[in-house]
């Protein structure tokens, strides 16, 4: 193939491999694991977090450079996973190149192959838009890969050292890395001789000398760590959910393919031949070893790859859980690089059809996805409404960073943020004491709700606090709920004619919002349309909102007696007058009207004064 025609296939690939990792990268809210990220690589104490949980630290040192460059966004975290999602692209094409020659097959159709392939693969596409390490943890696999097949075939210094460098990266961002390696070395046993073996042993034994330090320094830490997380179980379950993700519903085909892909070409090479001077009769001991790696080696590297990590870890799963399917992402090279393999035994226009259906398949179907809880919309519903210096609070059942994330950059500047469960968690003998002392400093509370704990909500209402909205967001048929609390003066503003009690109002002129609060003694039978409005000087109506309570989410006729109410209303402009910002100097009354619409025509409820609407307050311009 001219080498032109192969750039344009690579860039061609590379463009699509760009776009399926974009599209839609901030779609999904950040979720548990992500938002631990965030938490871990902007507190002062990284490490210290860090040598608590079940990964090594490269990757968050990583993100710890990262995250002052580009922000906090979600798209900005999570391209932080796209780059080597990339890369490992570009990475495979080399690597394959590499594994074709060894396994006697045409090196660019395999490598065009391979990077086609990673590039669709629905492993890479779904972790790549995830704030965590597994594309970093493929990437690392491809480079280690690749530096140690390019060492073996061609004792090049720099191939040496990019093995070296790659397997340390390697361990240091995800634990189960360390299969590469031992693989590695069970291949340097078996099939390689003489110093080319020595040598070999010598660099995995010095990855493992510079990874001792932090394994010893965690070891301890990690059973506890990983009992007090959800893990899936080792069953047959569990590995029909491995081969819907790395070989799709289209497992059949896609397996078919990798088996080929094992089959040693009758024409296979030597692994152990080298290029210039090491091919020649001056290196004996590397010629030792060909007569058992022929036609072997290769099947023999990449099945372990494969097997050993999804068997070790499925097999300590059963003591320790340590078993989430997205942690294996480390075999998606190995299983790109066999269904390659595959690929290139058929010839045209077999394999033309195969690729086809392959792309057709991949660029309309998911078979990797992971649906996650929305809680960008449960936050925003609070942001919305929450102003500067109030209280957020998050309830779960669980880890809840996600909450705090989008606390952190959603809710107004000033909002201080607590988690009841890190409270309790960290510091529990000032938690009973403590959590009144903070409720009482504040008179509006928000608090984010997915947990059976009841303890804050006796310790809200015993700070005179009582619920005045409640904003639920469904997911999977599970209820998030948001909850706003107020603290409430005893004294009411005035009493509607039909029983709605306002018993409080404030206005905010920077976003001309206002907020009004309910109660009535008897629930409301009927539907009562609230209007907040705005009178110049001159008494005439420039600005305005009708609507049901709290933006129609509580018509009255949903009301219980003696449910408090939480009602805002952002005023419009009235015709003929600017929006209520651009409204030109002067005083302005706000008032508020209660009125009932039906087929016969307005009713209009009188306040406690016998005015069809009552005046709450006053408003400088």
């Amino acid at each position: 193939m001219p080498r032109s025609s192969r750039l344009l296939l690579l860039t061609l690939i590379l463009l699509l491999a760009a776009a399926a990792r974009i599209h839609h990268l901030g779609q999904q809210s950040i979720w548990e694991d992500e938002a631990f990220t965030y938490y871990a690589v902007t507190q002062p104490n990284m490490i210290d977090i860090v040598v608590k949980d079940v990964h090594p630290p490269l990757y968050f040192l990583g993100m710890a450079v990262w995250v002052p460059l580009t922000g906090t966004s979600e798209v900005a975290l999570r391209y932080f996973s796209v780059l080597p999602a990339m890369l490992s692209v570009a990475m495979i094409y080399h690597l394959a190149k590499e594994v074709a020659r060894a396994a006697g097959r045409q090196a660019e159709v395999v490598a065009l192959l391979a990077a086609l392939l990673m590039a669709l693969s629905d492993a890479e596409i779904s972790l790549s838009q995830e704030v965590r390490m597994y594309t970093w943890h493929v990437l690392w696999v491809c480079v280690s890969l690749w530096g140690f097949l390019r060492w073996t075939r061609t004792n090049e210094r720099w191939a040496l050292i990019a093995w070296f460098l790659g397997t340390v990266a390697l361990i240091y961002t995800h634990y189960l890395g360390v299969f590469i390696p031992f693989v590695q070395g069970l291949y340097a046993l078996i099939f390689l001789r003489g110093r080319v073996r020595i040598t070999a042993i010598g660099v995995l034994a010095a990855c493992g000398v510079l990874f001792a330090p932090w394994l010893f320094g965690v070891t301890l830490q990690q059973p506890r760590n990983a009992a007090g997380n959800f893990y899936e179980g080792t069953n047959w379950l569990t590995v029909l959910d491995m081969r819907q993700k790395w070989f799709s519903d289209q497992w059949a085909v896609m397996l078919m393919l990798a088996l080929v892909g094992l089959v040693p070409h009758p024409r296979t090479p030597s692994p152990f031949h080298r290029e210039g001077d090491m091919s020649n009769q001056k290196s004996p001991s590397l010629r030792s070893g060909e007569g058992l790696g022929r036609g072997f080696g290769m099947p023999f590297l990449l099945l372990a790859c494969l097997i050993v990590p999804i068997v070790v870890v499925f097999i300590v799963n059963l003591y320790v859980p340590i078993l989430l399917t997205y942690r294996l992402s480390q075999i998606t090279p190995t299983v790109v690089l066999l269904i390659a393999l595959g690929l290139a035994n058929f010839r045209w226009p077999e394999r033309g059809w195969l690729v086809a259906a392959i792309l057709v398949y991949s660029l309309t179907t998911v078979d990797f996805y992971r649906p996650k809880p929305p809680w960008r919309e449960v936050a925003q519903k609070a942001a919305q409404y929450a102003r500067p210096g109030q209280l957020a609070i998050s309830e779960l059942g669980g880890p809840d960073y996600h909450v705090l994330y989008y606390f952190d950059r959603l809710m107004p500047p000033g909002t201080k943020n607590y988690s009841m469960r890190m409270w309790r968690r960290n510091d529990p003998s000032s938690y009973p004491t403590g959590v009144p002392d903070v409720l009482d400093d504040y008179e509006t509370v928000w608090v984010e709700d997915w947990s059976a704990e009841e303890d804050l909500y006796v310790k809200l209402a015993a700070a005179g606090h009582v619920r005045t909205a409640t904003m639920t967001t469904d997911h999977l048929g599970n209820a998030i709920d948001m909850y706003r609390y107020d603290r409430l003066p005893d004294e009411v503003v005035t009493t509607f004619e039909n029983g709605m009690i306002l018993r409080q109002t404030d206005f905010d002129a920077n976003t001309m919002r206002l907020d009004l609060w309910w109660i009535s003694e008897v629930a409301p039978t009927h539907d009562y349309t609230v209007s907040a409005f705005l009178l110049n000087e001159a008494g005439q109506l420039v600005a305005q909102l009708d609507s049901y309570p709290f933006n129609g989410e509580r018509p009255t006729s949903s009301w219980q007696a003696g449910e408090t109410i939480y009602d805002p209303h952002v005023l419009a402009a009235a015709e003929g007058f600017p929006a209520p910002l651009d409204l030109p100097a002067g005083r302005y009354q706000l008032g508020v009207k209660v009125y009932l619409s039906s087929p016969q025509g307005l009713t209009v409820l009188q306040d406690a004064d016998g005015q069809d609407y009552h005046i709450v307050g006053m408003v400088e311009k």
